[in-house]
């Protein structure tokens, strides 16, 4: 277990159950909301700049299949006869 200054750090379930529980809530769209409004009100942005959140995209989680190629058949190693080695 790792310790960082703040105390130990939480295990993989209650991290997990703290992400299902923020996934379920809608407290981080709000507290965005509030932050966006707050930064307009003391003009660190105007209505000129836009921005995309990209997490609108769904993500892939693994690249794209690579086309397959067609196997070819090993050639098969034969001793020559007698009379093709002359």
């Amino acid at each position: 277990m790792w310790i960082s200054r703040f105390g130990p750090s939480p295990d993989e379930a209650s991290y997990s159950r703290l992400i299902d529980r923020l996934s379920a809530s809608n407290i981080l769209e709000k507290e965005k909301e509030s932050l966006l409004l707050q930064a307009m009100e003391e003009c660190f942005v105007d209505d000129e700049n836009v921005a995309i959140d990209a997490s609108h995209f769904q993500a892939r989680d693994q690249a794209p299949a690579a086309e397959k190629k067609a196997k070819l058949e090993p050639k098969k190693r034969v001793r020559k006869k007698k009379e093709e080695k002359e």
